[in-house]
């Protein structure tokens, strides 16, 4: 058995068993001597070997490849979608996430959406804090015309 195998060959391997109606882990184990079990941990692993790591991490993509991925996986038969998945390097709850999404119609994220919600509370908790003293300057011009308003110039010293 041999240890240390060249990337570029675990990459092409890999590549082989990825392709849509490639050879299983056992087959290509038969045609090439490499453990099957070796076969699948790389296949398992694909996105840490460097000439494999197209797009490994989801914000890696750009907006324009994920529409593109989104609108092709719609057009797909389930039997094929699993095939295309693979070869695009796209993981299945990526690729749902990414359809909800765009059916959101580019849905703004939790911290936005958290964000916009403590403003909306803050602006609900400003007004009605603007209501009760608006109301109370009109109380305190009610009150004045009723009982009059009361100087405060009035000299307790006559003799001034």
């Amino acid at each position: 058995m041999r240890n240390g195998y060249p990337v570029a060959y675990k990459a092409e391997l890999v590549a082989r068993m990825l392709k849509p109606g490639g050879p299983s882990a056992q087959a290509l184990s038969a045609e090439t001597g490499v453990p099957h079990q070796r076969l699948s941990d790389w296949r398992r692993d694909a996105h840490k070997l460097p000439l494999m790591a197209k797009k490994s991490k989801a914000n890696e993509w750009s907006v324009a490849d994920k529409a593109r991925i989104v609108a092709k996986a719609e057009e797909l038969p389930d039997e094929e979608l699993g095939a295309f998945l693979r070869t695009e390097g796209v993981h299945p709850d990526q690729l749902e996430m990414w359809q909800k999404a765009l059916g959101d119609g580019y849905d703004q994220d939790r911290a936005t959406k958290s964000y916009i919600l403590k403003l909306k509370r803050e602006i609900r908790r400003k007004d009605k804090a603007l209501a009760e003293a608006a109301a109370l300057v009109i109380l305190k011009k009610k009150a004045d015309l009723i009982w009059g308003v009361e100087d405060d110039d009035t000299n307790e010293n006559p003799e001034k």
